[in-house]
């Protein structure tokens, strides 16, 4: 049996057209959030990697070396490096031994205003007069 008085009310119409948007709104809420966490992550791994970067420079060439542009190519970011003693470590143990010394290198990153937005530590056995 056939009927052809099968029609939407207005109501029913106006509740899903309401669904629809929800879930219109939802979805590109979703999108939204998406995009702002990729730019985010997007930045903390531009930033990583150029740490990196600087790291492998100057444990392989020195700390005292200025780090050229065709080596680091990142405009507005400053590169640097400074070495400090060892620390942390326990009493008993000497951080000199002969020629050779226990040191931290501590590689920052700062922007073109001057402000540090990121650094890394890292202990590397040095000769005594590469201080």
């Amino acid at each position: 049996m056939k009927s052809s008085n099968m029609k939407f009310t207005l109501v029913e119409v106006v509740v899903a057209l309401a669904v629809l948007g929800l879930a219109i709104i939802s979805a590109l809420g979703m999108s939204s959030q998406a995009v702002t966490r990729i730019t985010k992550a997007k930045a903390r791994w531009t930033n990583q990697h150029m740490l990196s970067q600087a790291a492998e420079y100057y444990l392989l060439v020195g700390p005292n070396s200025q780090v050229t542009s065709d080596i680091f190519p990142y405009k507005n970011v400053r590169v640097s490096c400074t070495v400090a003693n060892a620390e942390g470590l326990p009493d008993d143990v000497d951080a000199v031994s002969g020629q050779w010394r226990l040191a931290t290198y501590e590689i920052q990153l700062t922007g073109g205003g001057g402000e540090k937005f990121q650094s890394m530590k890292i202990d590397k056995i040095i000769q005594v007069a590469d201080q």
